[in-house]
């Protein structure tokens, strides 16, 4: 039995297959209106980053998109589990238990990834 109201294998599972079906199997307009929305509070923030962390499985745009307001130095973009083919990701990592180095992020932002996350505060 796992720990917390979701099933971290079955997360896994499905994240896989739908890593193998590419980025057209993402509903893309519901995933821009959110970076949309992300990129516009950004544009509020008064601050510059040097080092940001983008998890989002899709739309493979943002994080480059990102990049491009010159808020942010370095984006590194993450996928939850599993890298979806084509779709430009730094790397897979576990939501619940990423493989960062403490404090070495100045912005983290999650497209729906942290969503079903057992521990997010811990996360």
């Amino acid at each position: 039995m796992t720990q917390g109201p979701f099933d971290k294998q079955l997360i896994r599972r499905r994240a896989a297959r739908l890593a193998l079906t590419g980025p057209g199997a993402m509903p893309e307009a519901l995933h821009a209106h959110v970076a949309e929305e992300m990129l516009a509070r950004l544009a509020a923030c008064d601050d510059d980053f040097d080092e940001a962390l983008v998890i989002a499985t899709a739309p493979a745009d943002f994080a480059p998109r990102l990049r491009a307001t010159g808020r942010v130095k370095r984006v590194r973009h993450a996928a939850a589990y599993a890298i979806p083919v084509g779709g430009g990701h730094d790397l897979a990592l576990d939501p619940e238990a990423p493989a960062l180095e403490r404090e070495s992020l100045d912005l983290v932002l999650s497209l729906f990834d942290l969503a079903l996350v057992n521990d997010l505060p811990g996360a």
